[in-house]
C-alpha cells in the first residue's frame, strides 16, 4: 500500500507547506446569512445565522447582531457538518519517511475533514497520533484482528507496519485484546479475513459488550472467510470494501462454481484461478437480479457500506505487480474488471437504499473527494454520499448528540462552500471557510 502511494504523495508533499492555524473568538462567532444542510433530509435551509460560542453551536435562525461577537457574512453560502473520512490507515502515514505527519494531518483540516476512522494500525502509534492537536479527530481500531495465523496477505503487511495486524487465537484472546482496546480509549474494533463462526460471535458480543463499533474486512474479494451474510445476521454494522457482496451475486454458471470449489476445500491454489478469471470478467460476473436478497440483508440488519472505490480506481490506473505465472497484461485486465465490478456493486446497491459510509483506505487529504467523486459517477445519490459523510458515521459511533449536524448544541466543526455540493460534489473543494470546534481554521497553504 505504501509503495503504491509513494510518486504521488511526493508530489503532494511539495504542495503542502506549515500547520494548520485557527484563531479562537473571545465571544464567539456569528455566521450570517448561510444556508445549512439537513444532512438527515439531504437539503440546505433558506439564508439563516449560525451563532458559535465556545466549542458549540448556540443558536440557529434570523439572530440579531450581539457586542463583541464576531461577525462574518457567508453572501448565502453553504454549511455542510465537518467531513468524515471512514476508512483510512495513519500507521502508513507515521511511517512514511518523505512525509511530514503534521503538515498532512492540517491539510485534512483545511479541506474540511475533521473527523477520520482509522481502520487499522498499531495501536500505539494511532493512539498517539490522536492525541495530537492541529489535525482530524482520529476515531480507532487499532490493529487489524484476524483469527490465527495470519493469512499470507496481512502477515506480509504485518512485517512493513509491525502492530497492523494482531493474530487471535481462542475467546481468551479474544477478552484481552478488546480489554486492551477499551482501556486505550479506542472506539470501535475491526476484524479481517477468516475467523471461526463461534469466535466471532463471542467477539462480537464482547465488543458489544465494551462499547466499540464492529467493522468486517472480507479480505478476499471472494472467497471470504466471514461471507457477507454471515457477518450482517450476526450484527456486524460497518461492512468494508464494496467486493464484500461480490460472491453474493455471480451469476448462476460461476455461483455453482464458486459453491464447489469452496466446498471442495482445496483452498488458495484452486480458489485464485477462478477468482483471477471472474476479475476479468468484471461486471459480467454479476447477475444484478441478485442484489434484491442482499439489500435486504442490510435492511435488516441496519449495517452501513463503505465502499472503498478509490482503491478498484487506483488499482485500474495503477495496477500493483503482477502475480506470479501471470502477464502484467492480464492482471491489468483482471483490474479494469475489478473496478467494473466494485462500480456495479455500489450503483446496485445503492439504488436499493443501501446506506454508505465515504472512505478512502489510504491517508491522502484529497481522498475524501475522490471516493465522494466516484461515489457520484456511480449513481449515488449526492445527499447520500453527504449523509455518508456526515451524520451516518456519527451515528455509527453514537456520536451524533455531538456530531454530523449543524443543530443548537453540537460541536461547531463545519465548513462552509461558495456553491451547493448537491449539484455537485466537486463544489466541496476549496472550501470558502471551516470552522473546528468553534475555531475558525486558516485554509490558506502560503505561509
Amino acid at each position: 500500500m505504501k509503495e503504491l502511494r509513494r510518486t504521488r504523495w511526493t508530489v503532494v508533499l511539495l504542495l503542502l507547506t506549515g500547520c494548520v492555524a485557527s484563531r479562537g473568538v473571545e465571544r464567539g462567532l456569528l455566521l450570517e446569512n448561510v444556508r445549512l444542510l439537513d444532512p438527515e433530509n439531504g437539503a440546505f435551509s433558506k439564508p439563516l445565522d449560525l451563532l458559535v460560542e465556545g466549542d458549540r453551536i448556540a443558536a440557529v435562525g434570523d439572530l440579531a447582531p450581539r457586542a463583541g461577537v464576531e461577525r462574518l457574512d457567508m453572501a448565502g453560502g453553504y454549511a455542510v457538518p465537518g467531513l468524515w473520512d471512514c476508512h483510512v490507515h495513519l500507521g502508513y502515514l507515521a511511517s512514511s519517511e518523505e512525509l511530514d505527519v503534521d503538515t498532512v494531518r492540517a491539510e485534512f483540516v483545511r479541506r474540511g475533514v475533521l473527523y477520520v476512522r482509522d481502520m487499522g494500525s498499531p495501536l500505539l502509534v494511532v493512539k498517539e497520533l490522536a492525541a495530537r492537536s492541529g489535525g482530524p479527530a482520529v476515531y480507532y481500531a487499532g490493529p487489524m484482528l484476524e483469527q490465527a495465523p495470519l493469512s499470507p496477505f496481512l502477515a506480509q503487511r504485518n512485517e512493513g507496519l509491525p502492530g497492523l495486524a494482531q493474530p487471535v487465537a481462542d475467546a481468551a484472546d479474544v477478552d484481552r485484546i478488546l480489554d486492551e482496546l477499551v482501556a486505550s480509549e479506542a472506539r470501535l474494533t475491526k476484524a479481517f479475513g477468516t475467523w471461526d463462526l463461534e469466535l466471532l460471535d463471542h467477539y462480537l458480543a464482547g465488543a458489544g459488550e465494551s462499547g466499540l463499533g464492529v467493522a468486517l474486512d472480507p479480505g478476499m474479494p471472494l472467497f471470504q472467510g466471514v461471507p457477507l451474510v454471515e457477518a450482517l445476521d450476526r450484527g456486524v454494522t460497518s461492512i468494508e470494501h464494496a467486493m464484500s457482496a461480490w460472491s453474493e451475486v455471480l451469476r448462476d454458471d460461476l455461483r455453482a462454481r464458486f459453491d464447489a470449489i469452496r466446498s471442495g476445500g482445496g483452498g488458495l491454489p484452486t480458489q485464485m484461478p477462478f477468482t483471477f478469471e471472474v476479475m476479468a470478467l468484471g461486471a459480467d460476473s454479476i447477475d444484478r437480479d441478485r442484489f434484491d436478497a442482499v439489500a435486504e440483508r442490510f435492511a435488516r440488519s441496519g449495517a452501513l457500506l463503505c465502499p472503498t472505490l478509490s482503491v478498484a480506481d487506483r488499482w485500474r490506473s495503477e495496477p500493483p505487480p503482477a502475480p506470479p505465472g501471470m502477464s502484467q497484461a492480464a492482471w491489468q485486465e483482471c483490474m479494469r474488471g475489478f473496478h467494473a465490478a466494485n462500480v456495479v456493486l455500489v450503483t446496485e446497491l445503492a439504488r436499493r437504499g443501501v446506506p454508505m459510509l465515504v472512505g478512502q483506505d489510504g491517508f491522502d487529504p484529497e481522498g475524501v473527494l475522490r471516493e465522494m467523486t466516484l461515489l457520484e459517477s456511480a449513481g449515488v445519490d449526492r445527499a447520500a454520499i453527504l449523509r455518508g459523510a456526515t451524520l451516518l458515521p456519527a451515528r455509527w459511533l453514537g456520536a451524533e448528540g455531538d456530531l454530523g449536524s449543524l443543530e443548537p448544541g453540537r460541536v461547531a466543526d463545519l465548513l462552509v462552500l461558495e456553491a451547493d455540493p448537491l449539484q455537485s460534489v466537486a463544489n466541496l473543494r476549496g472550501p470558502r471557510l471551516v470552522v473546528q470546534r468553534g475555531r475558525v481554521v486558516d485554509t490558506s497553504t502560503e505561509k
